[in-house]
């Protein structure tokens, strides 16, 4: 069986191989998927630089989301039943099958375009979790908004009532995300308080999400009401926080992390079956459809990966399945 790893820290052309690895069953708990599609992430390549929070373990495997069929259960499992279509938030998806936990996988329409669907455990769920818990009629301020995830936190939020301030670096954004359904749109800088302010009856917003770190998380803080929070998930900016101590102790203002993964490992059962049931249903009105650039089999991975690094690429560039390349 074929699989893509990282044998090297290198430049992803360079670090990585297609190599041959025992085919691989599914233990106690366990299911076997054969995998169908997977996308080329930011953070699949930032693993093969060692640039990630995430180490390599050498070799390691490759891909952290895609999706495929389950064609195989191990001692005690009946769910998902075989033949379901799924999606995978984790497991090294850069391969033709693997074996994954049982309670891992997303369980798909039948229907369901496996290209897109491939694409629904990483940003779909992250911007569940980003905008879970804040109610109809609450502000919401977020900065990357033109980035993947901040473009479907502005969708979700629009569709579930919450008023949203989109914060860009420039100009030019405004019709894309108003486009979205985002209320007003921003350019960044050091008013950004005083006119979020402006907008919101001198309160403030309930929640800011923060992808950039460094003194954008300064910034968001002041734009947050009393009692808000502010929630970094990215560090597109800095790898450190800046932020005004006291002002935060007299405001009363959260900060918090976010992690997609430990936030679906912490869930239980029940929080995890309404995450999945809001978000399927959100993917099968097209919410998150994203447009595809390339598609190449797994023994192309060097083109594939120099092709999704190209500045400006408008699409996600997916590894597909034999059968699946022929219809693309």
């Amino acid at each position: 069986m074929k699989r893509v790893m990282t044998v090297r820290i290198a430049e992803p052309k360079d670090g990585l191989e297609l190599v041959e690895v025992p085919e691989p069953k599914p233990g106690p708990g366990e299911v076997l998927v054969e995998m169908k599609a997977r996308p080329i992430q930011p953070a699949d390549l930032l693993v093969v630089r060692d640039r990630h929070i995430v180490k390599p373990q050498l070799p390691d495997p490759v891909g952290i989301e895609g999706s495929g069929i389950i064609v195989g259960h191990g001692e005690g499992v009946s769910s998902p039943p075989i033949g379901s279509r799924v999606a995978l938030p984790y497991g090294g998806t850069w391969a033709e099958r693997i074996v994954v936990p049982a309670t891992a996988p997303i369980q798909l329409p039948d229907d369901c375009d496996m290209a897109q669907g491939a694409m629904l455990a990483l940003n779909p769920v992250t911007a569940w979790g980003l905008t879970s818990g804040l109610r109809s009629g609450q502000w919401l301020l977020q900065n990357a908004a033109n980035s993947s995830v901040g473009q479907l936190v502005t969708r979700m939020a629009a569709a579930r009532g919450i008023s949203t301030i989109s914060v860009v670096r420039r100009e030019g954004m405004e019709s894309m995300l108003m486009g979205l359904g985002a209320d007003h749109v921003l350019v960044d800088g050091d008013d950004l308080s005083e006119r979020v302010k402006a907008l919101t009856n001198g309160k403030g917003v309930d929640r800011a999400l923060d992808a950039v770190a460094g003194e954008a998380t300064g910034r968001l803080h002041d734009a947050t009401a009393e009692g808000g929070e502010v929630v970094c998930y990215g560090l597109l900016g800095s790898d450190d926080i800046i932020l005004p101590a006291v002002r935060t102790i007299f405001r009363d203002v959260t900060l918090r992390g976010f992690s997609r993964l430990r936030n679906l490992r912490a869930m239980d059962p029940q929080a995890r079956r309404v995450m999945e049931a809001e978000v399927i249903a959100d993917f099968k009105t097209g919410m998150f459809n994203a447009p595809v650039l390339a598609s190449y089999p797994l023994d192309e991975f060097a083109e594939a990966v120099t092709v999704a690094e190209q500045r400006g690429s408008a699409g996600k560039v997916l590894f597909l399945s034999p059968d699946l390349l022929e219809t693309a």
